[in-house]
Formats: structure tokens, sequence, C-alpha cells
């Protein structure tokens, strides 16, 4: 993955690299940022929690497929 530094386009090489301006092009031109609205946490709380999970050990293979429907309901519900 080419670094998101734009600084580094100002070296030539870099710059004059075909990956590094076709994923620049994209960025530029194609790339739309998330929305920055309270909804986003329905989406990122619950995330951010089944990771904390999977790294503490309280999602297990056991009981992953619990916690995957857990994590769902919560991304699609109100109550976040």
């Amino acid at each position: 993955m080419i670094p998101c530094n734009t600084e580094l386009l100002e070296e030539k090489s870099i710059a004059a690299d075909p990956l590094v301006s076709a994923q620049n092009d994209t960025f530029n031109r194609t790339s739309i940022l998330q929305p920055f609205v309270a909804k986003m946490n329905n989406c990122w709380v619950p995330v951010e929690n089944m990771g904390k999970g999977i790294r503490n050990g309280s999602v297990t293979h056991e009981n992953s497929a619990q916690q995957t429907e857990d994590m769902n309901e919560a991304m699609n519900s109100d109550g976040i």
C-alpha cells in the first residue's frame, strides 16, 4: 500500500510511479469521506467491541457465531 503522505508526492521518483499516480487519482476523484454523524457509532462501537472481545478472549470459536449475531443486531438498532 502506498503511503498517504502528500509530502512524498513532491519527490519526482515517487510521483512518477504509475501505481502511485493511479492510487492518488482514485483518492482525488472518487473517494468519499465517511459521514461524521452520530449514526456512524451504530457501526463503529459494535465493531470496536467485537475487536476488543477477540483480543481479550471473550469472543471464542465456540461463541463467535452468537457474538457476530449480537454485533449485527447492535449495528442495526437505534439503541446506541
